[in-house]
């Protein structure tokens, strides 16, 4: 998983399977707690990493995918696990992926 991303795609693929992997852990540590919590969502910006992880097709541009991505595909068709959209400026964690500009004196 680390290392150089040759797509965005690719690279917002990495964050959502680490988002997923704590997720996942939150949800051992729900039913251990008998809280009855059995489903956790997940938000991300980028519209073409949902479209192919709700209708994945390996092969052309996704072809050179990880297998940890398949991992995150399969808590998507088991239901354990939602993704949603988010629109950019409503995605308050994205500003902490941007530079910080500063004025020149």
């Amino acid at each position: 998983m680390k290392g150089i991303k040759t797509t965005t795609m690719e690279a917002e693929l990495d964050a959502i399977v680490e988002g997923f992997k704590r997720n996942a852990w939150f949800l051992k540590i729900c039913d251990e707690a008998m809280t009855g919590q059995k489903t956790i969502s997940s938000l991300s910006d980028n519209q073409s990493v949902i479209k192919w992880l709700k209708n994945p097709r390996p092969g052309g541009r996704a072809k050179h995918i990880d297998i940890s991505f398949w991992w995150v595909v399969e808590k998507l068709e088991s239901g354990s696990m939602v993704l949603y959209y988010v629109p950019t400026a409503r995605n308050t964690a994205d500003t902490l992926t941007k530079a910080i500009f500063s004025l020149p004196f």
